[in-house]
Order: structure tokens, then C-alpha cells, then sequence
């Protein structure tokens, strides 16, 4: 065989090689089949989801019921309805914290003791105790262990060093916002607005309770330390 005739081959098989290679290239991605994986979604399982846009589930306004800052009200920014009520006094328990039912006007669902030796909150809340953990000797921070979700943490802390009363309160594991918290200045009465995000979250009544009473637990000592008010013995 000449030396012509093996290059003319080669030539050839070189041809063929490319325009199956080409046809490979030009054919559709075969179609995704999403493959559930049951083990890895229990292991991973939580009760924070992240979601695309900040769009809060519900709205809160708290506002004081008078200018002696005695009650909190807390209503639903949508339709107006009282769903909280905090009361303020010097004694022990320092806030009770009050909602409303279908079957009953007032039921307490939760007490919240200062300290005037630490700045650490102790709160009882639906039959179980809690500690906020000021987290830093300046910073606006505070940690606490969930009863609802007893393996996961949460964090209210504050969004802008040059705003201290405005806060978010974020799953410690992942820095996901779950509530925020946005002061009202320049008012007597009004304290602000605490909106709530993820309805995975929203739709637990005893979750949301447990996010109002910590916010309102921060929020309110705070308030206390900003005016200048003597600690609560």
C-alpha cells in the first residue's frame, strides 16, 4: 500500500470522527429528572426557609395606649385588630404580655424580667422559660435557644450601627430573617412595626407569640436604657 493511499484513510477516518463528534454536539440535553432524596431532606430538615424577596407575611403595629407608656398595644397592620397587649410595671414580672382569642378576651401568655445586674432577659412564655443572651457590651445583640424549635437559635440584633432601634431577628445558622423590627421616631405614642417573614413560620401561633414576646422583651429594655431610665430592680 502507497504512502498516498494510508493518508487518503487517515483523511477519511479523521472526516467521519468530526461529523459524529458535530452530531453529538447539535442533539437537545437530555431531560432533567429530579431524583428525591428523602435521607438528605430529613437530615436537613428546618423550620427557616429562605425566600426570594423580603415581602413580610404579616404586620404588627405597637404603639403605647397612652403618653404614660403603662400598656403596649400591638395591632394587625392589615385589618386594624388588636392581637397583643404588654403591660409595664417596676415589679417582677416586669411585662405581661396578653392575646386575644375567639373564646376569651384576655389570655397571658408570657412574662419578661430585666435585670439591673445583667443585661440578660429572662422570659416565660406558653408554660416554658427562655433567656435572651445580650451578646457584646456594646452591641445591640441578643441570642436565645427556641422552644418551638428546640435546636435552633435565633438572634435579634441591629440592622444599622447608626440606628439602634431598629432590629431583625435572623436564624443564627444560616442569617436568614425571620421578623424585623422598625422603630417609629418622633412619636410620644407609637413604638414601631414588627413584620414577620416566611408563612411556614407565620402559620405557627405559638412561634409567632414566641418572636412578638422576644422583639417586645428587647425593644422595651432598649427603650429603657435610651431615655435614661433607672434600671428595673
Amino acid at each position: 500500500m502507497s504512502a498516498r493511499t494510508i493518508l487518503q484513510d487517515r483523511k477519511e477516518g479523521d472526516m467521519k470522527d468530526r461529523n459524529l463528534f458535530e452530531e453529538h454536539e447539535n442533539q437537545p440535553p437530555p431531560a432533567y429528572v429530579y431524583q428525591h432524596d428523602s435521607t438528605s431532606e430529613a437530615m436537613n430538615a428546618s423550620p427557616v426557609q429562605a425566600h426570594p424577596a423580603q415581602v413580610p407575611c404579616r404586620r404588627f403595629q405597637l404603639q403605647y395606649t397612652n403618653w404614660k407608656a403603662k400598656t403596649v398595644r400591638v395591632t394587625d397592620t392589615d385589618n386594624g385588630t388588636e392581637v397583643y397587649t404588654a403591660d409595664l410595671r417596676w415589679q417582677k414580672p416586669n411585662m405581661v404580655i396578653r392575646t386575644r382569642s375567639p373564646i376569651a378576651t384576655d389570655i397571658e401568655i408570657a412574662t419578661v424580667v430585666f435585670h439591673c445586674l445583667k443585661t440578660d432577659i429572662d422570659v416565660g412564655i406558653n408554660g416554658a422559660n427562655l433567656t435572651l443572651h445580650h451578646r457584646g457590651i456594646f452591641s445591640a445583640s441578643y441570642s436565645y435557644s427556641s422552644q418551638i424549635y428546640p435546636s435552633q437559635s435565633f438572634k435579634w440584633k441591629g440592622k444599622n450601627r447608626w440606628r439602634t432601634m431598629d432590629f431583625e431577628c435572623v436564624h443564627e445558622d444560616d442569617g436568614v430573617t425571620v421578623a424585623r423590627f422598625s422603630a417609629a421616631n418622633w412619636s410620644r405614642t407609637r413604638i414601631g412595626q414588627i413584620e414577620m417573614f416566611g408563612q411556614q413560620l407565620v402559620d405557627n401561633k405559638m412561634f409567632m407569640d414566641e418572636l412578638m414576646v422576644t422583639g417586645l422583651a428587647v425593644v422595651i429594655q432598649l427603650m429603657v436604657w435610651q431615655t435614661g431610665a433607672a434600671a428595673i430592680s
